[in-house]
């Protein structure tokens, strides 16, 4: 039996406080996170540092647990999304729509939120709510839409309709790397789901709040046609290029394994994202440093820290342990599929889903293989649901939800976790309902 010094000393035959330590400073990180009293990339970066004190990893080994191609995929997704922020891209597009709506409180209502769950599918849903929320404030003081309800509904529909592909939501990119699955295993698998269950929480929204909706008169048409949309573009070089990017990002993401095939160019998930993004750099690079600055590093950074202590979890055997748990209790597969959607979805509505999903992948990986354990794919597509569904149950469920309510509450808004959730869990509940209705469908045809 070997040792090493240090704070612990720990072994192949002593992995009993190797994964205590491991557990330990887990959990510890999930609270300190759940406080929101420090940026979450140095909660993980502390977190990651605390494992290599520990001696649970060398440092070497604690960079091998992060995948740099879930970090390629964000950085490029990132880098495409900003160019289109600096472009004003998001604010002529919300104005547009409301226009060719003739700014009818109804369809405004109704369409928005379907705007918002469309720009999640392809970029970052932070952003789109970041730009969708502002946007939204000033337009219902024109069209006066409760702020709260419509910006809670965009919210719930912007996590929802993020599950139709890889690139739609963080959970997303976790998973489809992580498991192996690609942008059209998502478009094929969770894209249908997504869309019904997206209908099912607008259909609750507006049942619920269609007095106030069906009462409302715009007055003030004359100001609303005066807006000068075209105004909202401030450099339509910058638009197309990031537009085109985008296009560019998507195509790859759908043929990179055929071009691997046929040309054997090493185009994986991250080099589909990232290679439109530097192109873009590039051909823009009078407004590089603007579009750097606004790239989300701090979010690159939080997932390299959240890799490597999820990774000392997974390699201390913590969610092999879980796995043989959950199947020596639950002995029918699709009571455990419908345990893993349930759960993520609960889950996500207390904690971030970003470190959820990356928990889940380790979780199935630990129950593949397990006597009487469900098919994985059948597993990933649960947990992808609940874990973005569920997150629009609370204010912190989500980061969507996070700046949304910052920008509310910025705005004097007072919202609430009471408020928030009397507004979001019966559509969500709702839409879960329906989405474990459509999973027990897909199991039992065994399309997964």
């Amino acid at each position: 039996m070997s040792s090493r010094s240090g704070w612990f000393v720990c072994s192949g035959g002593d992995n009993v406080l190797e994964r205590t330590v491991a557990v330990a400073i887990f959990f510890i990180s999930y609270l300190w996170l759940a406080t929101e009293k420090t940026p979450r990339y140095v909660v993980a970066l502390c977190g990651a540092g605390a494992l290599v004190l520990a001696k649970v990893f060398t440092l070497d080994e604690a960079l091998r647990q992060v995948n740099w191609d879930t970090i390629a995929l964000i950085f490029g997704m990132f880098t495409i999304v900003a160019a289109l922020s600096e472009s004003g891209f998001f604010n002529w597009l919300a104005l547009t729509v409301a226009k060719k709506l003739n700014y009818n409180p109804v369809k405004v209502f109704l369409v928005f939120p379907l705007l918002a769950a469309a720009l999640s599918m392809f970029l970052d849903d932070i952003t789109v709510m970041l730009f969708l929320t502002t946007l939204t404030l000033q337009l219902v003081k024109y069209i006066p839409i409760n702020p709260i309800v419509l910006v809670t509904a965009e919210v719930c529909a912007a996590n929802t309709g993020g599950g139709a592909t890889l690139v739609g939501a963080p959970p997303n990119v976790v998973m489809g790397t992580q498991m192996g699955y690609g942008f059209n295993d998502f478009v094929i698998h969770t894209g249908p789901v997504v869309w019904i269950c997206t209908g099912v929480l607008l259909a609750v929204y507006y049942w619920t709040h269609r007095r106030h909706l069906l009462a409302i008169r715009v007055t003030n048409r004359r100001e609303l046609e005066a807006i000068d949309i075209a105004k909202t573009v401030t450099d339509r070089s910058l638009m197309i290029g990031g537009v085109l990017a985008t296009g560019a990002a998507v195509l790859l993401l759908v043929t990179h394994r055929w071009i691997e095939q046929a040309w054997h160019l090493p185009i994986s998930i991250g080099m589909a994202a990232l290679i439109p993004a530097l192109c873009l750099m590039a051909y823009e690079d009078q407004h590089g440093r603007d579009v750097m600055r606004k790239i989300d590093l701090e979010s690159v950074v939080f997932f390299i820290g959240l890799f490597v202590i999820i990774g000392a979890l997974e390699k201390t055997g913590v969610f092999r342990v879980l796995a043989t748990a959950i199947l020596s209790k639950i002995h029918h597969p699709l009571v455990v599929v419908l345990v893993f959607l349930w759960f993520a979805a609960v889950a996500s509505a207390i904690v971030d889903n970003v470190p959820m999903a990356l928990s889940m992948v380790f979780l199935i990986k630990g129950m593949v293989g397990l006597p009487g354990a469900p098919p994985q794919g059948i597993l990933v597509w649960a947990s992808v649901l609940g874990l973005l569904m569920g997150g629009n149950m609370t204010p912190i469920g989500a980061s969507p939800n996070v700046v949304a309510y910052g920008v509310l509450e910025k705005m004097g808004l007072r919202v609430g976790w009471k408020r928030w959730m009397q507004l979001t869990v019966p559509a969500t509940i709702s839409a879960l309902i329906v989405a474990s209705f459509l999973i027990v469908l897909k199991f039992q045809l065994g399309w997964y």
